[in-house]
Parts: C-alpha cells; structure tokens; sequence
C-alpha cells in the first residue's frame, strides 16, 4: 500500500470514528420522566440520550348524530402515563377514549418528534386486544416518517390475537373478539425499525367497524422506547469528509 493510500484510509477512518462518536443508546422510560396519570399534552418535550421528543396530539370525531363522540374515559385525559400494567408491562403511555358510536373514521392520534433522527427505534404496542361480544374491537395504524409501517413486515410482529386488515378507513392492526388479561402478551405488537432513520413516528388509534354499536371504553398502551440518539446527517458527515480531504490536499501540496 502507498503512503498516499494509507493516508488516505486514515483519513476514511478518522471520518467514520467521528460520525460513530456522534451516537449512544438511549431508553426512554415513561416512569423516569412522568407521573402517574400525567397527561401527554400538544407540544410535550422530553429528552433522553441526547435526544428530545416533542409530542403531537390529535383527537378526530366527525361528529355524527350532531356530537362529539369521544370521550376520555379511563383517566381525564386521552393520552396519559399510567404506573400500572397492561400487555405484562408496568409503567406505559396510555392511549384511551370511549366512541359512543361505532365509527372507525374517528381516531386518537400520537406523534413522535425525534431531533435529532434517531435508528434502531424499537418499542411495543401493548394489549391491541377486542372482546367477545364486540364490545370493543382495537383497531391501529403505525407511520414512520409518514410511511405506513403495514409495507415493510420486517419492522413488526403481530401478538397471537391480532391480525393485518386493509379496509376502507384503515390500513393496519387489528383484534377482534379476543381479548388479553394486564399479564399476557398475546394482544402485543412488537416494532423495530433497524437502521431506518427515524424523524416522525405516528400512531392512530381506533375503534374498528366490527364494534358494536355503542362500544365500550377502550385502550392501548405504549412501552419504553429504545433508539440509538444523535445520527449525524449525511450531509454533516459529507462536510466533515470535504475539510478533512481538503487539509490532507493542502498538507500534501506543501509536501511536494
């Protein structure tokens, strides 16, 4: 190997190590940052790993019979931090509302704000479970980055109870007349997105058409999300490449 080439390949290294320094694994856990019954609020921040999330919430009913079906029921808000246990995980972010019609167009809306980007987001949907009688029946849509997570199968692992349904209103998970008790994992879905750089995770929530009429009040919860925080921008580690071979160029005219 020439001196120019081995410079060179020092140089590629010195660039990967500073990019790689740039990035740490990091846990979010609802229990370290939150309250029990703490309401996730528009435009919460929390930070974990060198990463901030701000959150983004949407509640949608299109009003039928002239009112506005949703209602908190299981605590006072609709998206809150619950210390219990549900999907055999204790210490969740709850979503949760009851429809007093059976309308799938009406929904809960979560949205995950990651700066910077982060990868290897990885975290489960807890108890995406129905009941016998149709009682309630959780229905779930998951975008990254916009893009419904339902394309790419290798991000998800459906739990025993769900199943994939693509329906008019919905493209996503579902249950039906299963349920799941707080201490099985059967109605968890499981996501991991690998080396996917992740700007925005969205999460809608449901009821779905095979509902009964009035159903009852329903929830899912989120676990502990783990990533890896701070991904430099190819465009950053691009810059760091140009002035690290634009002062190789330099140092080498002044050799020669």
């Amino acid at each position: 190997m020439t001196n120019v080439c081995r410079q060179l390949t020092v140089l590629i290294t010195a660039v990967a190590a500073i990019a790689i320094s740039g990035t740490c694994q990091a846990d979010l856990v609802w229990e370290d940052l939150m309250t029990d019954e703490q309401a996730i609020t528009n435009n919460l921040m929390l930070s974990s790993g060198g990463t901030t999330i701000t959150f983004g919430t949407e509640v949608f009913s299109d009003s039928d019979g002239g009112t506005f079906d949703l209602v908190p029921e299981r605590s006072a808000n609709f998206f809150s931090f619950e210390a219990e246990s549900t999907g055999n995980h204790t210490g969740y972010l709850e979503m949760t509302f009851d429809n007093e019609n059976d309308d799938p167009t009406d929904y809960l809306e979560l949205t995950f704000n990651f700066g910077p980007p982060v990868t290897n987001l990885q975290f489960t949907l807890l108890d995406v479970d129905g009941n016998t009688n149709f009682n309630w029946d959780d229905g779930a849509e998951i975008f990254f980055n916009g893009t419904n997570v339902k394309t790419t199968p290798g991000y998800y692992s459906i739990g025993a109870i769900n199943f994939l349904d693509n329906e008019a209103y919905m493209d996503g998970f579902e249950a039906g007349n299963v349920g799941a008790a707080s201490d099985e994992t059967t109605g968890n879905i499981g996501f991991n997105f690998g080396s996917e750089i992740i700007d925005t995770l969205t999460i809608r929530y449901f009821t779905t058409d095979d509902a009964v009429n009035n159903p009852a009040s329903q929830f899912i919860g989120i676990s502990d999300l783990q990533f890896v925080a701070a991904v430099p921008e190819p465009t950053a580690v691009s810059l760091i490449a140009l002035v690290g071979i634009a002062a190789w160029t330099r140092r080498r005219r002044t050799q020669v």
